[in-house]
């Protein structure tokens, strides 16, 4: 019997996702949306339609308002869900929408970073405590927003839209779910949330936060989607180590008293999102819970109260 996959939504991370799918598969790839035009070897289909119809991989890839809403209209016509991150823009509507989901367990969240094998590499290093103690955290992702898509104008965007659930906090969560994966539960302790006014936009586009783990160790947390300086980095500093990773160039280093050494990674970025798909085919969700997202998304709804 042939899997049908449907992909509700077709912005720049759906059709990333189609592009390696349909390079593991020949299965029917359905488009539901009224931006899809039309492209050979997708299906374009409508909503009446698509709700009598079942699929294996339902892709839920719609701005974060309207997640939670797909996710309950297609609960019983699809196997198993992929959800772009993050799931929703509002925790207490997404944590009572998710109550109602009969399984959860066949859910996964596109937060692709716990597929990257620096970060993954990262990981191993805090847990055999390599660092030694950890003194501080800095977590740093830098971008310009209007250069992200070239085809759209970013005023237009979601990403800029508060009522689509944009904004750096929600737009730039990956960073925020690398910190829950790293070090565990992370507590708020300090917050600032700023709006530059050459963006002409209405949500926050620079975020300075101040969390604290369990151990009492300080991390800081800067996103910011108004800078020219293109940059994704975590710098570790602990008793016997400081490393330094560079997520956007693919290495890290690591720092001891006399010397440093360089550990480098080929393409990454592009790997981690074949890795992801892979594991959600073959139904390994243990790295992206519903839990998890849940708590990124809470802990994003403390930062932007008042």
């Amino acid at each position: 019997m042939t899997k049908k996959i449907l992909f509700i939504g077709y912005g720049s991370i759906a059709i990333k996702h189609i592009k390696i799918i349909k390079k593991k598969t020949k299965s029917p790839i359905y488009v539901l949306s009224k931006h899809f035009k039309g492209e050979k070897k997708l299906i374009k289909i409508s909503l009446k339609k698509a709700l009598n119809t079942t699929y294996e991989y339902c892709f839920i890839c719609t701005p974060s308002t309207e997640r939670m809403k797909y996710l309950k209209l297609f609960e019983n016509n699809c196997k198993s869900f992929f959800l772009e991150k993050p799931i929703s823009n509002n925790y207490k509507k997404a944590k009572y929408s998710l109550s109602k989901i009969k399984s959860k367990k066949n859910i996964y969240i596109g937060y692709v970073f716990r597929n990257n094998l620096i970060i993954k590499s990262l990981k191993k290093i805090i847990e055999q405590k390599k660092l030694g103690i950890i003194n501080s955290v800095q977590v740093i992702s830098r971008s310009y927003m209007p250069s992200w898509r070239n085809n759209i104008d970013y005023k237009n965007s979601v990403s800029s839209k508060k009522s689509k659930g944009g904004g750096v906090l929600l737009e730039l969560s990956h960073e925020i779910d690398i910190l829950f994966y790293l070090f565990g539960n992370i507590k708020l302790f300090s917050k600032r949330l700023t709006r530059s006014k050459n963006l002409k936009i209405n949500v926050e586009d620079r975020a300075d936060i101040m969390f604290l783990n369990k151990n009492k160790i300080p991390i800081n947390l800067l996103l910011d989607f108004n800078s020219y300086l293109n940059e994704r980095r975590i710098i570790i500093n602990g008793s016997k180590s400081l490393i330094d990773v560079n997520l956007n160039s693919n290495f890290y280093y690591i720092y001891t008293r006399n010397k440093k050494k360089k550990y480098e990674f080929k393409n990454e970025i592009s790997k981690m999102f074949y890795r992801q798909l892979t594991n959600y085919v073959n139904n390994n969700f243990k790295n992206n819970s519903v839990i998890d997202s849940l708590k990124v998304l809470k802990i994003i709804d403390e930062i932007k109260k008042n």
